[in-house]
């Protein structure tokens, strides 16, 4: 049991851009939104779900931070990240905003 949960707030561990274990898969087969995973982080747990062949591990999907599979979104996988303690404040997208993370991507990028 790894303790995630609905409103848990999880520090995430491994930042490597492909958000599954999928043998062959591809950075470029995915879509991040909202940029990728950043190694020490802290996320809120919005949902969890059990992924066959996950390894044990359960597919958590974050407030603020979606990953997509051609235009499904798909979950995180649970070993990126350890349950953070209850004082961490969570990396939301809409304090990344604040704090100049997103805003400095999206006028790159051309897109509203």
């Amino acid at each position: 049991m790894h303790g995630f949960h609905p409103s848990a707030k999880v520090v995430c561990v491994d930042a490597t851009p492909l958000p599954i274990n999928v043998a062959g898969a591809v950075t470029t087969e995915f879509s991040f939104p909202c940029g990728f995973l950043e190694e020490g982080a802290v996320y809120c747990v919005t949902s969890v779900v059990r992924v066959r062949g996950n390894d044990g591990h359960p597919g958590i999907y974050l407030a603020g931070l979606p990953v997509f599979h051609g235009d499904k979104e798909i979950s995180w996988h649970g070993h990126r990240f350890r349950l953070a303690n209850s004082r961490s404040a969570c990396f939301t997208q809409r304090n990344a905003t604040e704090i100049g993370l997103i805003a400095s991507r999206s006028s790159s990028s051309g897109s509203e």
